[in-house]
């Protein structure tokens, strides 16, 4: 039996725009919120027993490298696995204390619903493929549209954290052709590198998919383009510049 073609979903800045949160009357970004308060939760979730994907145990050592992490994703650089682990645990946490609020209408691309819907009307499988957690994808995509529509409703399929390797890795993409026998149609993912480990993965398994660098803000420099070209992934703006 053949298997089901899937297109797969990056999160941030890809189907979901920046999360950001004011403090002290100034907007500021989500990965702020991780830095600004890494200590405390980090010291928190070790006490109630977290376990330590850094492998060090120490909750002072472990936040340093959470806010070092966070700084890299703020000068748009893309940390290891490890730290979506905290990230995420942290910022689940701090939305479930109400600390830090999210708003759908001003996270999710109005061009994200559209596009998952014409995924599913060609027949295929709508895949979140993210380095968050399944608990903080799920508040991501658990949120309330318009009407009582849900964007978890239009998705088939969540790889993250808690389930796939590190997207910076080809190997991990290799595992995911394999895991899906070769039912991957189409990649999405705003990160050069990423897109790279995808391209390379698929090909060391014999395998190909439609490959796409998603630049909304159009911030990739001319030289990395020319390389992702070379490699056939196509750099888009807008879900709308995607016509297969």
């Amino acid at each position: 039996m053949e298997s089901m073609m899937r297109d797969c979903f990056d999160v941030g800045k890809t189907t979901h725009n920046r999360v950001t949160y004011e403090t002290g009357g100034n907007l500021k970004k989500m990965y702020d919120f991780v830095m600004e308060n890494a200590h405390r939760y980090v010291d928190r979730q070790i006490g109630e027993g977290a376990e330590d994907p850094y492998g060090i145990g120490d909750s002072a050592k472990i936040a340093a490298k959470v806010v070092t992490g966070a700084q890299s994703r703020l000068d748009d650089a893309n940390p290891d696995k490890p730290f979506y682990v905290w990230a995420s645990r942290i910022l689940v946490a701090a939305y479930n204390d109400g600390e830090f609020p999210i708003e759908p209408e001003k996270v999710i691309f109005p061009d994200t619903v559209p596009m998952f819907k014409k995924v599913k009307e060609a027949g295929r499988l709508v895949c979140v493929m993210t380095s968050f957690s399944q608990p903080f994808t799920e508040i991501l995509f658990g949120m309330p549209l318009t009407g009582n529509q849900i964007l978890t409703d239009l998705v088939d399929e969540y790889y993250t954290a808690d389930n796939m390797g590190d997207k910076n890795l080809p190997e991990t993409f290799a595992d995911l052709w394999t895991v899906t026998e070769g039912g991957i149609h189409a990649i999405f993912d705003d990160k050069p590198l990423v897109c790279r480990s995808a391209w390379e993965g698929l090909r060391s398994e014999g395998g190909s998919a439609n490959i796409y660098l998603v630049d909304r803000r159009r911030n990739c420099p001319g030289d990395e383009l020319g390389k992702l070209e070379k490699m056939g992934i196509r750099r888009i703006t807008t879900f709308d510049e995607v016509v297969d």
